[in-house]
């Protein structure tokens, strides 16, 4: 039987480097028998994307914010499947970790009539390093303004083990592979290739660099911007340019001791689950992440570089109109 692929995620596992590395792939891809149908051009050249799974997590998840018709979904789905010709199918989105259970059941009940079997791929992290990049997430994208550890209290929740028992419901645990990003990061594309694909990896080409996260120190300038804007678009269009103009700084975050004890707190429970599923187990807090009390910036340094930050991205008509 064949085998459709579904990689879930989760976000901040490195989703939008293995989806730009499957869409530069395609073709030697399909030569090794797999097909990973809607390639998008923008993922080929290094840029985020949803993935080519973002019309089957809609059908999945009747409640995510996409403008797909659910039964012109299934017909394409099924196009999709009907062409491949018995190749195995990889579709990759990290909104397929929000499926439905019984939606999906309902999916691969249909697709084993067609002679495809059903495998979930997932990524976990340590719940810190998860953390970290989900604010950093959060302060680029949703305007948020508060401390790292008012995030962690109020807002963060990590999505793995809720996940993980949603898959297992869905697919069987046997076909569920969970996979430490940590300690695969710098081999990602080898490792899903060998590991959930059983390919060789030679002649694949690697991904180009995906942008990077904020730093410690650009999350704090950001959180005193969005502070003062009204207009999130605008918040977003700074973030990318400090990215984009420093793309290759590396991104340190030192995580303090009161956020190590909530962390602890709040997580511990999980990170027992998922590690009594995993070969290979993740932290609380990855060795690649300081721990000790972060430095801030001096007020007047603060204060100086967020005038900069608003200067890469003047004020105009249009980024002048509110959310409201």
């Amino acid at each position: 039987m064949s085998v459709l692929f579904l990689h879930i995620g989760s976000h901040k596992t490195g989703t939008s480097a293995l989806q730009s590395a499957f869409a530069i792939n395609t073709a030697r891809l399909a030569e090794r028998g797999i097909i990973y149908p809607g390639a998008d051009a923008d993922a080929r050249h290094g840029k985020i994307t949803s993935g080519n799974g973002l019309r089957l997590a809609s059908y999945l998840n009747r409640n995510l914010p996409f403008r797909f018709h659910h039964e012109n979904s299934l017909r394409v789905f099924d196009r999709v499947l009907a062409k491949a010709n018995g190749k195995h199918a990889l579709y990759s989105s990290e909104f397929l970790e929000t499926f439905e259970t019984a939606r999906l059941k309902e999916l691969l009940a249909h697709t084993t009539s067609q002679g495809y079997q059903g495998r979930i791929v997932y990524f976990v992290r340590s719940i810190a390093g998860h953390a970290i990049s989900s604010y950093s997430q959060a302060v680029k994208r949703e305007k948020v303004t508060g401390s790292f550890a008012d995030y962690l209290r109020s807002k963060y929740r990590n999505p793995f083990k809720e996940a993980i028992e949603r898959a297992d419901e869905a697919v069987g645990r046997n076909n569920v592979l969970l996979l430490n990003y940590d300690a695969v990061r710098k081999d990602l594309l080898p490792t899903f290739l060998r590991t959930a694909l059983q390919l060789d990896t030679q002649g694949f080409q690697p991904p180009p660099t995906i942008n990077r996260s904020l730093t410690a120190a650009e999350i704090e300038v950001m959180c005193a911007v969005n502070a003062q804007l009204n207009d999130r678009r605008r918040a977003v269009q700074i973030s990318d340019a400090l990215i984009y103009a420093n793309p290759d700084t590396k991104t340190g975050f030192v995580i303090s001791p009161e956020e190590f004890r909530i962390l602890g707190e709040l997580h511990a429970g999980d990170l027992s689950f998922i590690n009594g599923r995993l070969s290979e187990p993740v932290s609380l807090c990855d060795p690649s992440i300081k721990r000790g009390e972060r430095p801030t910036l001096a007020a007047a340094e603060r204060d100086k570089a967020v005038l900069k930050a608003l200067s890469l991205v003047p004020e105009t008509e249009e980024t002048a109109e509110t959310d409201e």
